[in-house]
């Protein structure tokens, strides 16, 4: 059986008892990829699932467009629960690799222009464009009057991700 991709207004917050997985962390892209694994990570307190302890888990490989070459980002577990939670830069979202500013004036640029953001690839621009023309009639509706950009604000306010192709409700947040 297929999950509906459609949330229903009880969905559009987030969901008590649902903890991510993905904790964000203030820190910089580009000093992450200068000091690689020795980046000295700001780590929670506890794990934010049952409040145990965090113990270093490894590293994970991933890819920003804001760097050339791909990074590893800090794992913890959770002593207590078992979770692994990945800390990932805040600024993205989850599952991107370009930054919200960055996905934002692209969009902006698409809107008041009509052509593509230049320095980035189009297919991926298309996949942001076409992305937030569906989720716009998902969330907003079919009548919806406004643009893109205006669309992507009023869905941001629901605390869901404007580009998303996921259809797993947990994965639609932003946070």
């Amino acid at each position: 059986m297929q999950r509906s991709i459609i949330p229903s207004n009880q969905d559009l917050t987030i969901l008590q008892g649902v903890i991510s997985l993905v904790l964000f962390v203030q820190v910089k892209v580009k000093e992450i990829a200068r000091l690689g694994r020795h980046f000295n990570w700001p780590r929670p307190l506890y794990c934010p699932r049952c409040s145990g302890k965090l113990w270093g888990h490894g590293f994970v490989f991933s890819y920003f467009s804001s760097v050339h070459e791909g990074i590893y980002l800090r794992r913890l577990r959770c002593s207590c629960c078992g979770a692994v939670h990945r800390l990932r830069p805040s600024g993205y979202f989850r599952r991107f690799r370009s930054s919200i500013a960055e996905i934002l004036s692209c969009i902006l640029y698409r809107n008041r222009k009509k052509r593509w953001f230049p320095g980035l690839p189009r297919s991926r621009q298309r996949l942001w464009w076409r992305s937030l023309q569906r989720m716009i009639k998902l969330i907003l509706g079919m009548n919806f009057q406004g643009d893109e950009p205006e669309g992507y604000q009023l869905i941001i306010t629901q605390n869901i991700i404007p580009l998303t192709r996921a259809t797993q409700k947990e994965n639609m947040t932003v946070q």
